[in-house]
């Protein structure tokens, strides 16, 4: 299974904010936090490649996660979703369903990095 909300906000409390970059490990920068187009009710983060340059992503980052919890999302349908932190966090480009990628581990890179790395999971 993919990492949760919880998961990722335990690993976030033990960084320290000399963390410059957070980045996926396909080289995309986590943008915002949605409802998954493959379930409504699951989070996903969406990535952008081409118009983030990576500042202040830790700050990004923690936000994101920590604001997973009860937020309420609308499903891309409609509908109205409370999303938890005990669920997997889908990755996404553009909240997309196409992907059914999730985040395996975070690993911090030369002490001024954390590379998010995913992988596959069917749904």
């Amino acid at each position: 299974m993919g990492m949760t909300a919880k998961e990722i906000k335990e690993f976030l409390e033990t960084v320290t904010e000399d963390i410059e970059y957070v980045e996926f490990d396909f080289g995309a920068y986590p943008s915002y936090v949605s409802s998954w187009r493959g379930s409504y009710n699951l989070p996903c983060i969406v990535y952008d490649i081409e118009y983030y340059d990576g500042q202040d992503s830790l700050k990004r980052f923690k936000d994101m996660v920590f604001d997973i919890e009860g937020k309420e999302v609308l499903g891309y349908k409609g509908g109205a979703f409370i999303l938890s932190e005990d669920d997997t966090i889908y990755i996404v480009p553009d909240c997309s369903s196409a992907q059914e990628c999730v985040i395996d581990r975070l690993e911090v890179i030369n002490d001024y990095k954390i590379v998010i790395h995913t992988k596959y999971e069917e749904y």
